[in-house]
């Protein structure tokens, strides 16, 4: 960065005669333009985003209290009709938060308050929260996070529990009904590994490359419902705690993540 211009600098190596020196091409490529252009989207999304979040809040509410009764008996058409208003709204309250998150990591306004909390008690209850999901899909589910002692972590447990939320979530989004899924949590390296396998549609390897990238989605998931920016969020939530995430996954089979967070 020079001034108000930003630099994209790449350096080549030439081929080395015998006994001669080293040599190298420095290519320098202005990427001013393309930085205020970047930065005009994120502005432009996060804005957006803000200006979307009041409507789809009270169009929640008011379609909650329709379905509640309070403003008359529904016959079951009707009821039909307004679960399907309620949960197209959810989707989209959940795509806003999801590009509010990201516009706030690409702008570096992401605030993180970083305490000791227990990882475990944090996982039982993203697990109680999802129950119902796992008992609808009747998945056969396995975990030791009921069992499990304290395992301290340090960092923003709100933070890490959107992370692994999205973890599960993605989980089970992408596991067919009757299928399995398995989290479980240990100590380990002075800290917490969290590992959420599945046996839902796999990634195949060439995707895998890309998987935490911003809109990114993996051939396989094309068919299923998403917006590509869960994993993008995730990956640098971990990535600000100077934690760790991989994936394992064989397309068909099933996947895994390990997500290991210092203590």
């Amino acid at each position: 960065e020079t001034g108000e211009n930003v630099l994209e600098v790449t350096t080549i190596r030439l081929p080395q005669t015998e006994n001669g020196p080293a040599r190298f091409i420095k290519v320098l490529h202005d990427v001013t333009r393309e930085r205020e252009i970047e930065h005009l989207k994120s502005e432009f999304v996060s804005i957006a985003s803000h200006q979307l979040r009041t409507p789809l809040s009270g169009i929640k509410w008011m379609v909650k209290m329709v379905l509640d009764g309070d403003v008359g008996a529904l016959n079951d058409e009707q009821a039909d009709f307004l679960h399907k208003v309620y949960e197209s709204n959810e989707r989209m309250i959940h795509l806003v938060n999801d590009l509010l998150n990201v516009s706030r990591i690409e702008e570096g306004r992401t605030t993180f308050t970083f305490v000791e909390f227990n990882i475990t008690a944090l996982l039982r209850d993203i697990i109680d929260a999802d129950s119902p999901v796992f008992a609808n899909k009747k998945l056969t589910f396995k975990t030791n996070a009921k069992e499990a002692g304290e395992i301290i972590v340090n960092g923003d447990q709100e933070k890490i529990s959107l992370a692994l939320t999205n973890l599960i979530d993605n989980a089970i989004k992408y596991t067919p009904a009757k299928g399995a899924l398995s989290i479980m949590v240990n100590s380990a390296d002075g800290g917490a590994e969290i590992v959420i396998s599945d046996t839902g549609i796999g990634i195949k390897d060439d995707d895998q490359k890309k998987l935490f990238k911003k809109f990114f989605r993996a051939e396989s998931a094309s068919k299923v419902e998403g917006t590509g920016l869960g994993l993008f969020i995730v990956k640098n939530i971990i990535t600000k705690h100077k934690g760790k995430i991989a994936v394992e996954s064989s397309l068909g089979e099933g996947t895994t993540f390990r997500v290991w967070l210092p203590g």
